[in-house]
């Protein structure tokens, strides 16, 4: 039961979730017209921009960058690898913030901060 689990095993468990939702909205997908998938793929660049803008403005771009990537999962293999990493590597890194201290935690959000700002500033110079 998914209330019951902690530690690893709840880890675990929410790894194989996003997996196995991820995994349905690709079969979903490629049942698509052309259409549909051109304008998936302009959401999918409209949810990671969102997301990097997250990374300075308040938001939850830990969860809306992975979400964005599984969008493109589901046309790109490069992407379906990446979303694996981002999953692995997302779930611990959200775990160690978590038990983080506070000054630790807004150095994070601080250099998520400057790099954001620092790749909006290059693009739009």
């Amino acid at each position: 039961m998914p209330g019951t689990m902690s530690g690893p095993a709840m880890t675990q468990e929410l790894k194989n979730l996003i997996h196995s939702r991820a995994t349905a909205v690709q079969r979903q997908y490629h049942r698509r017209g052309k259409l549909f998938r051109a304008l998936w793929l302009v959401a999918a660049v409209v949810v990671i921009a969102a997301g990097l803008v997250m990374t300075v403005v308040p938001g939850p771009a830990i969860v809306v960058i992975p979400i964005g990537v599984a969008m493109l999962a589901a046309r790109f293999r490069w992407a379906q690898s990446l979303l694996r990493v981002t999953i692995e590597y997302g779930v611990t890194f959200h775990r160690w913030l978590n038990k983080a201290p506070i000054a630790i935690r807004f150095a994070v959000w601080l250099t998520g901060a400057l790099v954001a700002g620092a790749l909006a500033f290059l693009m739009l110079r």
